[in-house]
């Protein structure tokens, strides 16, 4: 949720910060939004699943573990990590 004194926009972005055990930080969906001043609003942000994969030569693979995602204002700017746990799939190419 966004909060703002005056009128004015903001970008929600996530960020996968975690991969299976493996620490990164890809940016893997965001939304602009305009807030008139007092107004909170919730967003909702669709992500490609491809982000979450790796190409393993035949195609795209998501492992199995633990995934940690955390929004914020940008990269450098994080807030508390949200866990899910994942089984392994694959995807079409």
């Amino acid at each position: 949720r966004a909060r703002r004194a005056r009128p004015g926009a903001d970008v929600a972005q996530l960020y996968l910060v975690n991969a299976a055990g493996k620490p990164v930080q890809r940016l893997v969906g965001f939304q602009k939004i305009t807030l008139l001043p007092g107004e909170t609003r919730e967003v909702r942000l669709i992500m490609d699943r491809r982000l979450l994969a790796d190409w393993t030569g035949d195609g795209w693979t998501i492992a199995s573990g633990e995934y940690a995602f955390a929004l914020g204002q940008s990269a450098g700017e994080l807030g508390p990590r949200a866990v899910v746990t994942l089984t392994e799939s694959r995807l079409n190419p």
